[in-house]
């Protein structure tokens, strides 16, 4: 019972949580596409789908574009700007569940859709986009209503999305190794939430702008979690601006 309540209040307060960051435009709310779609390739049996599958979509410009996707019976496209060039691009759909719809992403480059390069092996998860910074984000869940997450800031270069910024929020892990056995330690109760910078540090290890842990039993979920929330938000935008 103590857990359900926990989850309900936690459902309720982390949208007012969500204020560090600048607004954006969710690709959720872009016009969807009536595309022609089909199945490709499967290694199930017709109708009994239930992973990865091979789709293919016919563009508004007629190409076909094809893709990997957990949802073999509908293509969901939406049309918009994502690499704000003023020209409409392609938002498909590839996974959904409870909380995260996961995409990827087909810009216009002259009268052809070219794959964009994510560089995220699932997707972009709950694609958000910046035009005035010239960014996008994925900000995904995986837990304990929104308290595990993920957001990533990502910047164009070319067809490309290089990471700007990461934050990431888990269990507080530890590792051991003893006598040949390799041991991971989780620690349910706390929380910790870290904050990379990828423009800054070395190559391959970018800079810790946040690294802070966080005791659920000790400190609830309401006032203290949200102030944990936007120190990590904050430090996750702070010095972002229009390029």
């Amino acid at each position: 019972m103590k857990r359900s309540i926990f989850i309900i209040l936690l459902t309720c307060l982390m949208p007012a949580a969500c204020f560090a960051a600048p607004a954006g435009a969710c690709i959720s709310s872009a016009p969807p596409l009536q595309l022609p779609f089909e199945l490709v390739d499967s290694p199930y049996a017709k109708g009994e789908e239930f992973g990865p599958v091979i789709m293919r979509i016919t563009a508004p410009n007629g190409q076909s574009l094809h893709f990997v996707t957990c949802l073999p019976s509908d293509a969901i496209v939406h049309s918009a700007d994502v690499n704000f060039d003023g020209a409409d691009d392609l938002a498909v759909m590839v996974s959904s569940g409870a909380t995260n719809s996961v995409y990827r992403l087909f810009i216009g480059q002259g009268d052809r859709y070219i794959a964009v390069n994510d560089g995220q092996e699932d997707g972009l998860f709950n694609l958000t986009l910046y035009p005035e910074l010239g960014l996008v984000e994925s900000q995904g869940t995986s837990g304990l209503a929104g308290a595990l997450h993920e957001h990533i800031l990502l910047k164009w270069e070319g067809t490309r999305l290089a990471p700007v910024r990461r934050a990431v929020c888990d269990h507080e892990e530890t590792t051991s190794f003893q006598s040949d056995s390799f041991t991971i330690t989780c620690r349910y109760n706390l929380l910790r939430s870290r904050v990379w910078d990828y423009e800054r540090g070395q190559p391959g290890e970018p800079a810790v702008l946040f690294d802070e842990t966080y005791d659920m039993d000790a400190l609830g979920m309401e006032e203290a979690y949200l102030d944990f929330y936007q120190r990590e938000q904050d430090a996750l935008w702070q010095g972002i601006t229009a390029p």
